[in-house]
């Protein structure tokens, strides 16, 4: 079984890769920074190729939040983290907040469930 999609460093999004795809996927796009159209996401309506996941309609409206240090930082130094904000709404709710300040605001926040049907919080 292969990969079912790889964002990539690059922005390029990779999908339904096979393990006899990866020496193509390390030798042509990681180390000679090639795209492998036929590993591009396929816009089926448009029949084109679309190589960079911020383009693809699914995923065009989206804003990456978990992801957006990927590339940016030394995922193993702490400080990298800390630098670009990281910790800074636990710092806010543990030093500022009640917990029922907490609850409210995460209720409040519309934040839905990412398991596939979208299911809003218990209110």
């Amino acid at each position: 079984m292969g990969l079912r999609w790889l964002w990539t460093l690059k922005g390029c999004f990779i999908r339904r890769s096979t393990a006899e795809d990866a020496p193509l996927i390390v030798e042509e796009h990681i180390l000679n920074n090639r795209r492998i159209e036929k590993l591009m996401y396929l816009d089926t309506t448009k029949k084109e190729r679309i190589p960079l996941m911020k383009d693809i309609p699914f995923f065009k409206k989206q804003e990456i939040r978990v992801l957006r240090n990927l590339g940016r930082i030394d995922p193993f130094n702490i400080d990298h983290y800390i630098a670009r904000d990281g910790y800074k709404a636990a710092a806010k709710a543990i030093l500022h907040m009640t917990p029922e300040e907490i609850v409210s605001e995460v209720r409040l926040s519309g934040i839905r469930g990412r398991g596939g049907a979208g299911f809003s919080l218990p209110a």
